[in-house]
């Protein structure tokens, strides 16, 4: 049971329409629950079966609350989650192994939220009230088959076999039936979103038309809403075979081959072909005793899956199952007309799909590393990595392009990445009482999506999106260890330093108009009219087509230092036990 606490850091009304920050931290409690039997069944000399279960149950309140989410958008959430696994070893003979693993997991869940209020969302100030999840549930079975077998022949050792998963998903999620009004501040009027909704509620209050309200830069910039059936389920299923071997082709040198072929349903992408390479090598092996110094590279190609919710969320919102809409400057706020009305007005339909042509991600990866053998039981590792990723995921509004009439949400795979990284390792048993370890990782990544839930700012430009990645932390620096103090005391320090991560910097606004709020500033000269200086420099958040647009990721945030220290104590009970009988005791030999 774990008495947890959201820090509230928001700008919000009084009652008086006075705007204020609110600064306080609200109880966010949880319990969880965890059974994890195991039996290990030893069938004959040549099988053994080992089964597990694990019942995990975890219940949440208040879940959300934090930052700029107030406790009326507060969550009640259980999950309850089944998992059996079954693993048979077969020893074939002496040289070959051949392991089987069975997973079934099963996950119950549910979210209860105030769906009858519409959502407030004003940007950069808070986000109060309706939770609009409703009544959500979500029922989810998993099962899983492997097969590996395992073959030693003279200088190889092979290894072959495949996968098989399936997943069946069903939810029925009411997300949103509430309604979102979105306040994202009046450029034009010179308003941020604070006062644009401070002055909507005064205008209500005087009952003053929406018109009027707008005339004094109130109302709310957009309104989203979904109606329909909320019940969506999918069916989706991936497998994998693949092969490999380890040739030892000297003592002190090791080629390793492979290759993995993947599929799945749900798209049309049958290429998924993955092959990898690998060498290891210890130059200085004399006479049977390993050298010091041990270099090791290779090369490998590594395929993501399309996740399921993806495809639940293109069945869910086909536009016939279930229906949203997207009304920019509604001429309402708080009172909502029915959804009839609204989409046969200036409702524009909103529908999700995968793109036809959508591929599985993949990374291609390249490593080389040099390992040395210190004085004083100590080992210290260089590795430099490249990776380059295509066909990442990311969300793109192609309404303009596409004979829809509203807002055409599609799942591309269009996206790229570069990382390279340089890393340190060092561990050193200094003796029974002292080990240390400790590595640090000089990084850098460009990409131009952080995932499916990026929007580019340009639906049909990508060239402005190529920035840091969401992962480009430039340094980072962990150092732990193990001493065992006196009286059988033994501690562990852990620290953990980091610099910051980048994060998108916005203007708040839709200026292209497609109801992504994703737009970013241009740069701007000092003192240049309408422009307005940060931390990272000056910014024009009214770009024109001329101005150059700030990359993706723009800013920087704050580095961060974790200090742990675990301290613990093993205390043993009970005598001691021998099997040493003396000479005829009896009992079978």
């Amino acid at each position: 049971m774990i008495d947890d606490n959201a820090i509230v850091n928001a700008t919000i009304l009084d009652p008086g329409f006075n705007i204020l920050q609110l600064q306080q931290a609200y109880l966010t409690p949880s319990t969880r629950t965890s059974i994890a039997p195991r039996i290990d069944f030893a069938i004959n000399p040549n099988n053994t079966l080992v089964a597990r279960y694990n019942y995990f149950r975890l219940s949440n309140l208040n879940s959300g609350i934090g930052d700029l989410t107030l406790p009326s958008r507060g969550i009640t959430a259980d999950s309850t989650e089944h998992t059996l696994q079954l693993t048979e070893t077969a020893v074939l003979n002496a040289k070959s192994i051949n392991e089987t693993r069975l997973q079934f997991i099963k996950r119950d869940s549910g979210k209860v939220g105030d769906g009858t209020q519409p959502a407030i969302s004003v940007l950069g100030a808070f986000n109060g009230g309706g939770a609009q999840v409703g009544n959500n549930w979500s029922n989810e079975d998993r099962w899983e088959l492997h097969n590996v077998t395992s073959i030693a022949h003279g200088t190889h050792a092979f290894k072959f076999g495949g996968r098989i998963r399936q997943v069946t998903y069903d939810e029925s999620s009411p997300r949103n039936f509430g309604g979102t009004f979105t306040f994202a501040g009046n450029a034009a009027a010179g308003i941020v979103s604070i006062e644009q909704y401070r002055q909507t509620l005064i205008g209500l209050q005087q009952g003053l038309t929406m018109a009027e309200i707008r005339a004094l830069g109130g109302g709310p910039t957009q309104f989203t809403i979904a109606a329909g059936n909320p019940l969506a389920g999918v069916r989706q299923w991936d497998a994998g075979i693949f092969a490999q071997d380890d040739w030892r082709l000297r003592p002190n040198l090791t080629i390793s081959l492979g290759i993995r072929y993947e599929i799945q349903n749900n798209i049309s992408d049958w290429s998924n072909l993955a092959p990898r390479i690998g060498i290891a090598w210890a130059p200085g092996t004399r006479g049977g005793r390993t050298g010091k110094t041990v270099v090791r590279g290779g090369f490998g190609m590594f395929y993501d899956r399309i996740d399921s919710d993806l495809t639940l969320d293109a069945t869910r919102f086909n536009g016939v199952n279930q229906q949203q809409l997207i009304i920019p400057n509604p001429d309402f706020f708080s009172v909502i007309p029915p959804f009839s009305q609204l989409s046969g007005t200036s409702g524009a339909q909103t529908v999700y799909r995968l793109d036809p042509t959508i591929r599985a991600p993949y990374m291609m990866q390249s490593a080389v590393s040099l390992e040395r053998q210190l004085p004083w039981n100590s080992t210290i590792t260089a590795t430099y990595t490249n990776t380059r990723a295509l066909h990442l995921l990311r969300t793109v509004n192609i309404g303009g392009l596409a004979t829809v009439n509203g807002n055409l949400y599609q799942y591309e795979s269009t996206g790229r990445m570069n990382q390279n990284q340089l890393m340190f390792n060092y561990n050193n048993r200094f003796s029974r009482k002292l080990t240390l370890f400790a590595y640090y990782v000089l990084n850098k990544a460009n990409s131009d999506t952080d995932g499916v839930t990026t929007f580019p700012a340009d639906p049909f430009d990508y060239r402005t999106e190529y920035g840091r990645a969401f992962n480009d932390i430039r340094h980072r620096f962990v150092l732990g260890g193990n001493i065992l103090a006196p009286w059988g005391v033994r501690l562990n320090p852990f620290i953990i330093a980091n610099s910051g991560s980048p994060f998108n910097i916005t203007v708040g606004r839709d200026l292209n108009n497609d109801s992504v709020f994703t737009d970013r500033p241009a740069f701007a000269q000092p003192g240049q009219p309408g422009a307005i200086e940060t931390r990272f420099g000056w910014f024009n958040p009214t770009p024109g087509p001329n101005d150059l647009i700030i990359p993706r990721n723009y800013g920087d945030g704050p580095g961060a230092v974790t200090v742990n220290l675990r301290v613990s104590r093993t205390f043993g009970f009970g005598g001691v036990r021998t099997n040493n009988r003396p000479a005829g005791m009896g009992g079978k030999k």
